[in-house]
């Protein structure tokens, strides 16, 4: 597609995430509100950031599970890093699991599920991470194109323009971005740039609702694992969607 050309562009949802290890409600959500879902891999690693750890929530209060890798240079990209398979880390989450959640309403048929995924040990983080993603995604019955930025012909470092250009080579019209980019965006004109080539600029918003069986200490913005053994496959995503907001113009949350 020619980039200077946005006659053929459709409406279309776009968004862009890191891939993150198990990620909380809200990830899914933005992916289920996206035509295409793109998995910003060859990006800056972050070492103790959502990229390698999340949090469940047990009897006593809110903990994290983490997922050991190989140490890498800082500029180390996220396709680059290799997980630390020397140590006994995913046994540890399975035994976790199990009496975190073994008295869950779901844990027959969630757990077998997740002892399936951390068997298959993987030796890179992305794909790790992106298998999870991409696999409870199809399983709840999202149709998100999922890919990854590291796949797409990207040749320039402004990170602006590097959304655009993830937007017009996938001939989407609108990009979702997360609250958290506001200030970068804001700051380097994002929605002035990306109307001048045909991209509106929205915001996702999202806020976590309790499960509908009871749990007498509920804790929102957990991983959706936390999710899965509460309310099932089959219930998850109308609960997921059920946390939905509408989504914000840039000049509607500069208080963020």
């Amino acid at each position: 597609m020619n980039m200077d050309d946005h006659s053929s562009m459709i409406n279309k949802y776009l968004a862009v995430m890191q891939p993150t290890f198990l990620p909380w409600v809200g990830y899914f959500d933005l992916i289920d509100q996206s035509d295409v879902f793109v998995f910003y891999n060859d990006v800056q690693f972050v070492k103790q950031s959502w990229q390698t750890r999340n949090r469940l929530n047990g009897a006593n209060g809110v903990f994290y599970i983490n997922c050991p890798v190989k140490k890498c240079d800082l500029s180390t990209n996220i396709d680059k890093v290799q997980i630390d398979n020397t140590k006994a880390w995913r046994e540890k989450i399975i035994k976790t699991l199990f009496y975190n959640y073994r008295k869950s309403h779901f844990f027959e048929e969630v757990h077998p599920w997740m002892i399936e995924f951390f068997k298959k040990g993987y030796d890179k983080l992305e794909d790790q991470s992106i298998t999870f993603i991409t696999d409870l995604a199809k399983k709840l019955g999202m149709n998100t194109i999922l890919i990854r930025s590291s796949d797409l012909d990207l040749s320039t470092n402004d990170r602006v323009q590097k959304l655009i250009d993830i937007c017009l080579l996938n001939k989407a019209n609108t990009y979702i971005s997360t609250p958290g980019a506001y200030d970068y965006l804001s700051t380097e004109n994002g929605e002035g740039r990306m109307n001048k080539n045909g991209v509106t600029l929205s915001y996702h918003q999202y806020s976590p609702r309790p499960y509908p069986v009871t749990v007498s200490n509920y804790e929102g913005y957990m991983s959706t694992v936390d999710l899965l053994y509460n309310v099932g496959f089959k219930n998850a995503l109308s609960h997921i969607r059920a946390g939905r907001k509408d989504l914000k113009k840039p000049s509607e949350i500069k208080d963020v």
